[in-house]
């Protein structure tokens, strides 16, 4: 179950989860909200928080 949801994510099928990628999922799932500036800015924060905080335990995100 968990191969398929990797591979539900990762567009491109090279076996990795990008940023690109991680970009896309968060920005279709998000709510735009009207007042912001940039709408994409609050979904590039979150990517790279997450990334950020994942960093601690891998280098990239595989299914491997």
């Amino acid at each position: 179950m968990l191969v398929v949801c990797f591979e539900v994510y990762d567009f491109n099928g090279d076996g990795y989860i990008s940023r690109e990628e991680m970009f896309t999922c968060l920005k279709k799932s998000m709510v735009k909200q009207t007042t912001e500036e940039d709408p994409d800015e609050g979904t590039k924060d979150l990517v790279e928080l997450a990334l950020r905080k994942m960093v601690h335990y891998m280098v990239s995100i595989t299914v491997q």
